[in-house]
């Protein structure tokens, strides 16, 4: 039973670590998407606007950028679906109760890599500024996983195994 506990912990914890970096990946992200849709005669000097070449250097640029930072926000949603695949290799050899406990915490998980999931394929068919902050929020608070109820579980187990 401790030996479960301890693999859920260190899941857990991977889970944290690639949702937060995946946080920060995605607000760079938005900010270069919106610095290349707003790239435009208005925000660029005119000594840039009449260099066509200067101005198609910069924008390939800004694209490579923007290319680079939705691969590792790919690469954060990948190690969080492996994390999500883990928590289902666990061996429970427990009561069907606590195993449906687990299933709980499972689909919790699951369910807020669906979420990253849309914000993944959506993320660069957004413009707006609120609607991008927005996703980035949703992408950090991972509004599926009920921590109380996760909390309250692993107190269970702490009594099970002790008791």
């Amino acid at each position: 039973m401790q030996n479960i506990l301890s693999n859920y912990k260190e899941l857990s914890t991977q889970w944290n670590t690639y949702r937060d970096k995946g946080t920060k990946i995605a607000n760079t992200l938005i900010n270069k998407h919106l610095e290349i849709v707003y790239l435009d005669a208005h925000t660029v000097t005119p000594s840039l606007c009449n260099n066509l070449h200067l101005k198609y250097q910069l924008e390939k640029n800004l694209f490579q950028t923007l290319v680079d930072l939705y691969q590792k926000l790919y690469s954060c949603y990948s190690e969080l679906k492996i994390i999500s695949e883990s928590f289902n290799r666990i061996p429970l050899t427990l009561t069907i109760m606590i195993v449906n406990y687990f299933l709980e915490i499972f689909l919790m998980y699951e369910k807020s890599l669906e979420n990253k999931e849309v914000i993944l394929n959506n993320i660069l068919s957004i413009q707006d500024r609120e609607e991008l902050v927005v996703l980035i929020s949703s992408w950090s608070h991972d509004i599926h996983i009920n921590y109380t109820t996760i909390d309250q579980i692993e107190e269970m187990f702490n009594i099970t195994s002790y008791g």
